[in-house]
């Protein structure tokens, strides 16, 4: 982190702020119902005070370097989910207006690309998916190391020196954030869903939820909810790829089961908060109330498959 250069941007925010605009209550979308499973609190908050860190994208070795190479700003990496969020909320804003008035509903081949990658960004830009990461940067150190190293040894090891933010960068910002872009865009239909009237759809500070582990896994479902009444959806029915041209970015209406099972997931899969349009979070206390790990941010969030030559592993949904 380097706090002393005038300029730098402190409050980051890992769900972006014109998101959560569309889950506000109020006339001039200033402020979110949020509710945080740590606490098992519910309250009305600011939404510039809530899903962010303190400098969560900033790292000093990469901030100086930035710096030496004469990148326009030395956090790159705020600098690049400003960027993204300015050139996609036009977008997002016209999904709205077409879903709202049934004009002209299908996107554009271009407008998918888009929606592709604003979407994993979503995924590569949350503290759940960073501690996805160090999962596996440790997991794997560990592997490697145990071949070598005894168990009272490894133990006192530091597996991950470097950097969170250094390692969430290295790993998200680049090969991982361009492959999720290939798959939304080449392997996946395109669903843009409508909520019905009475059942609202929540978000999360980890926003862009899926119903299978693994991106690529047949019969997955990637949803972010854009806003109370409407989703983006991503449907990976088929394990081969197909051509961006052999989609259906149509409206259809979104069961009131399917709101169920989407709020679910956004609760399920958050890190610490979820956010919505009505103080109502019934459904947050029951499922807390039924699985108490649910409160717990430092929770397992791969699987491994050690074996003497291999190294494998998925994503575990919490």
């Amino acid at each position: 982190m380097d706090s002393k250069i005038p300029n730098t941007v402190r409050v980051q925010h890992m769900a972006p702020q014109f998101h959560l605009r569309n889950f506000s209550p109020d006339e001039k979308k200033r402020s979110i119902y949020a509710f945080d499973k740590v606490t098992q609190k519910s309250f009305l908050a600011a939404i510039n005070r809530v899903a962010y860190e303190d400098y969560f994208y900033d790292d000093t070795e990469m901030n100086r370097r930035a710096r030496e190479l004469g990148a326009p700003t030395d956090q790159i990496f705020e600098s690049f989910f400003a960027e993204l969020e300015a050139a996609t909320a036009p977008l997002i804003s016209s999904i709205l207006d077409r879903v709202r008035s049934d004009s002209t509903p299908r996107c554009t081949l271009a407008e998918k690309f888009k929606l592709a990658e604003w979407v994993a960004a979503q995924i590569v830009r949350t503290r759940a998916f960073r501690e996805q990461i160090l999962q596996y940067e440790e997991a794997f150190k560990r592997w490697q190391l145990s071949r070598y190293l005894p168990p009272h040894i490894l133990d006192g090891f530091d597996l991950v020196p470097v950097s969170e933010a250094a390692i969430h960068a290295q790993a998200g910002f680049g090969p991982i954030m361009e492959d999720i872009v290939r798959l939304l865009y080449y392997g996946c239909f395109l669903r843009i869903g409508r909520g019905v009237a009475g059942s609202d759809l929540i978000t999360s500070d980890n926003p862009a939820v899926r119903t299978k582990g693994g991106l690529g896994e047949v019969g997955n479902r990637m949803i972010l909810p854009i806003s109370f009444d409407c989703a983006i959806i991503f449907e990976r029915n088929t394990s081969r790829g197909i051509y961006p041209q052999g989609y259906d970015a149509g409206i259809y209406e979104i069961s009131r089961d399917e709101i169920d099972m989407f709020n679910y997931l956004q609760v399920r899969q958050s890190y610490r908060q979820v956010f919505g349009i009505t103080p109502d979070f019934t459904m947050v206390d029951a499922m807390i109330k039924g699985d108490p790990s649910l409160t717990l941010m430092k929770r397992p969030r791969i699987k491994v498959v050690s074996l003497p030559e291999l190294f494998a592993w998925s994503p575990v949904l919490p």
